[in-house]
């Protein structure tokens, strides 16, 4: 992949990054909900 990347300009590769920022934020999110419920659910046992 790192091949791929010397071939994309400045504004591709910042926007790349953006979607990879969002995607990690959002995978992060949803860890985050499934521990959360996760808790609860072992709260009520």
């Amino acid at each position: 992949m790192g091949k791929d990347l010397q071939s994309l300009s400045m504004k591709d590769l910042q926007n790349l990054k953006q979607q990879l920022d969002s995607a990690l934020k959002h995978m992060r999110s949803r860890n985050n909900q499934l521990m959360y419920e996760s808790i609860q659910c072992f709260r009520r046992r």
